[in-house]
């Protein structure tokens, strides 16, 4: 199943390009190793809600704006795989471990990992056996509705 690290993160307007020389750089590393996509969206269009939202969230400071951004992979496995190479890789260690401060602050970072739920698809890319054209692309709904484990332990079982 596709999977999907997220994560957002308050930067100061005046480190924005500091900022996106690093997410370059991140992004180039992270599909080296396999991520299918690495995509980073800087705040345009983001209110301050009543009770939540995005500025909330970060606790968004005056002169601050918030980067919104997301890693693809095939699955949750290739992920991890992945994360470990990224994390031992000497040029993001290098990004880190910088005698001068990253251009935000990471102890008001959130982010996590998150499994595929609704995806568009097309059907002509995964049919071989026969043709189906319903006429523009499909849905495919992930319900989640038993463990992986659980299902590989019925199928030994037998």
């Amino acid at each position: 199943m596709p999977y999907v690290d997220g994560f957002i993160v308050a930067v100061p307007k005046k480190n924005l390009a500091a900022y996106a020389a690093i997410s370059k750089k991140c992004g180039k590393i992270w599909r080296e190793y396999g991520a299918l996509d690495y995509r980073e969206w800087v705040a345009d269009d983001v209110k301050v809600g009543k009770l939540t939202s995005f500025p909330r969230s970060v606790k968004l400071k005056p002169g601050e704006t918030v980067v919104f951004a997301w890693i693809t992979y095939k699955s949750r496995a290739q992920r991890d795989k992945i994360n470990a190479k990224v994390m031992a890789d000497p040029r993001l260690k290098s990004m880190m471990d910088a005698k001068s401060p990253p251009p935000f602050d990471s102890k008001r970072m959130i982010f996590g990992g998150f499994e595929s739920l609704v995806i568009p698809f097309d059907c002509d890319d995964v049919r071989s056996a026969t043709t189906w054209s319903p006429g523009g692309p499909a849905v495919r709904f992930h319900i989640g509705l038993e463990d992986i484990d659980d299902l590989i332990t019925d199928i030994e079982r037998g």
